[in-house]
């Protein structure tokens, strides 16, 4: 950074202090306080300090994408709920199937690139296909769907299921939140269109088993949707 921009960052943090600096909404919002004529030197610079892709590296031995990814321990997408995130050891290195989403995309919000609290294992889908430069869903380390939005069938599950075929039988689901996170977050990652077109036969199966197989196999069934109350709702 030229001397000059090192003397405009300074006068900026003095006057708003660093933690009102960092709260900025976004990068465009940000230049603007500034009031700064650098804005590819800014940028080059904010990239050099908060270097996501030195970190992404495998080559960085002490920390990298692939070993935090390895110590949050997640196994699932949190956005879709469905893919799963495998971890696994191969050449002496830990390595991982997920993504890791920045929550405030980095383009954006180029100073949060680090930041552990803006980092969100995810899938490939979810991350790149899905999600890109959105914003506005849930933020999954503070908040999830909650009771009010929850899976329906379009058939009644005790009277209806064996007489049921897999293209007559449809899973949805039905948000009844009021809340914009929850449904940006049902929009951008295509929730409802997933679910009904790749879960349909999963679950109709699972119905069907209910009625085939004795109490006992039914009190796993039961205890598996008792641990999963908030994602279940059955009507």
């Amino acid at each position: 950074l030229t001397d000059q921009l090192n003397k405009e960052y300074k006068e900026v943090i003095d006057k708003k202090k660093l933690a009102e600096f960092l709260k900025r909404k976004d990068w465009e919002s940000l230049k603007k306080d500034i009031g700064t004529n650098f804005d590819n030197e800014l940028s080059e610079g904010l990239e050099k300090i908060f270097n996501y892709e030195s970190f992404s590296n495998d080559k960085n031995e002490k920390w990298n994408r692939n070993k935090i990814l390895t110590e949050i321990g997640v196994e699932i997408c949190p956005y879709c709920n469905r893919q799963y995130i495998t971890k696994y050891h191969h050449n002496g290195k830990d390595k991982t199937t997920a993504d890791l989403d920045h929550y405030y995309p980095k383009g954006k919000y180029p100073y949060l690139a680090l930041s552990l609290y803006n980092f969100v294992p995810s899938c490939q889908i979810c991350n790149s296909r899905m999600k890109g430069e959105k914003e506005g869903h849930l933020y999954p380390y503070e908040k999830g769907f909650g009771d009010n939005t929850f899976f329906k069938t379009n058939v009644d599950i005790v009277k209806g299921i064996m007489n049921t075929t897999d293209k007559d039988f449809e899973i949805e689901i039905e948000d009844n939140s009021n809340d914009n996170e929850i449904a940006n977050s049902i929009e951008i990652f295509r929730l409802k269109e997933v679910y009904k077109n790749s879960h349909n036969k999963y679950i109709l199966d699972m119905l069907r088993n209910i009625e085939y197989y004795p109490e006992e196999y039914l009190g796993n069934i039961a205890e598996f949707f008792e641990d999963n109350k908030d994602l279940f709702k059955l009507i």
